[in-house]
């Protein structure tokens, strides 16, 4: 029997006038037939988020840069919350999307607010999408920008405090990237906060339970970005892409926020005891009456201004200068 849950009734009311915004917003869409599938919905995916990422949070100073690094040049944004004399711990994002969606400009106002919110500068990473560029391509991008950084620390930037955060996609690349940052930059490496991400489950009651077509997290979505990241059904077993099979010793402090009614809760779940049982310290939070993807939706649900808090508040305490 593969009747999922109907969570309609159990979401909070905020949470369900997110979804009638969005989708009235969505209604309001000019779609071009012309379009591939991907295509479209990538802008689909782009126009909604849009729509959540307004008003602006005010920042200081944003720049944009491209790095030119193997294996692909990668588009860069820095958030400067404040004109600062000092310079500023560091938190680079990982944007989430499925693997093959999503920008710099889709999580726009979730990176304002962490920086905002920790006194940070967020250094978000356009990474190359798939299918057009699979495993391993944004990985190696994401860990050879952060060495680049590190190497040439831009102005006001300290990256010898450093964290790295992601939601959904961008949370099970961010892990993978910290793993391999963790042991290259020894002792850089502060903190890390993942919203929702999946980590290397195929089976769980959440993903038994969860997932249909209003939040998009059907199983036959979600295998089918699977299929379109990896390059063989091999590369499901790789670290890099199953974190919950790689040696997770020796990692900073991990903050990992998920959507109770979310089909890859229970990724959260398994890698917070994974991380205790290899002596690490991991805050894990269940966040109930909303849906994957919901701290985009800060401005209308306060569940998601909660979870983006709880998140910077760790990483506030893990980037201050009195850490050692």
């Amino acid at each position: 029997m593969n009747e999922r849950m109907n969570v309609l009734p159990r979401l909070s009311a905020e949470m369900r006038m997110a979804i009638k915004d969005s989708r009235r917003a969505m209604a309001r869409m000019t779609r071009d037939p012309a379009l591939s599938p991907l295509a479209a919905d990538r802008a689909a995916y782009d126009f909604e988020r849009a729509y959540w990422n307004t008003p602006l949070v005010p920042m200081a100073r944003i720049v944009d840069e491209i790095l030119a690094v193997s294996p692909l040049p990668i588009a860069t944004r820095r958030y400067y919350p404040a004109a600062a004399h000092d310079k500023l711990p560091t938190i680079v994002f990982i944007h989430g999307g499925a693997f093959i969606l999503g920008s710099l400009d889709t999580h726009d106002r979730v990176m304002r607010l962490l920086a905002q919110k920790t006194g940070a500068v967020v250094i978000g990473l356009d990474y190359a999408l798939a299918p057009e560029h699979k495993f391993p391509v944004a990985h190696d991008q994401i860990v050879a920008a952060i060495r680049h950084f590190t190497k040439k620390p831009p102005n006001g930037v300290d990256m010898s405090r450093l964290a790295i955060a992601g939601d959904s996609a961008g949370a099970t690349l961010g892990l993978a990237a910290a793993l391999d940052v963790n042991r290259i930059l020894s002792g850089r490496l502060k903190a890390l906060a993942f919203y929702y991400g999946a980590f290397g489950l195929t089976d769980s009651v959440s993903r038994r339970l969860y997932g249909n077509e209003i939040d998009g997290m059907t199983r036959e979505n979600m295998e089918s970005w699977t299929r379109a990241y990896l390059n063989t059904p091999a590369e499901r077993q790789d670290p890099r892409f199953d974190t919950l099979a790689a040696d997770l010793g020796g990692l900073p402090p991990v903050f990992l926020g998920y959507a109770e009614m979310d089909p890859v809760a229970d990724d959260s779940v398994a890698l917070a005891a994974k991380l205790r049982l290899a002596g690490g310290t991991c805050e894990l939070r269940s966040y109930p009456g909303v849906l994957h993807g919901f701290i985009h939706m800060s401005r209308m649900v306060p569940t998601a201004m909660k979870a983006l808090d709880h998140g910077a508040m760790l990483l506030r305490r893990a980037l201050a200068p009195t850490n050692p």
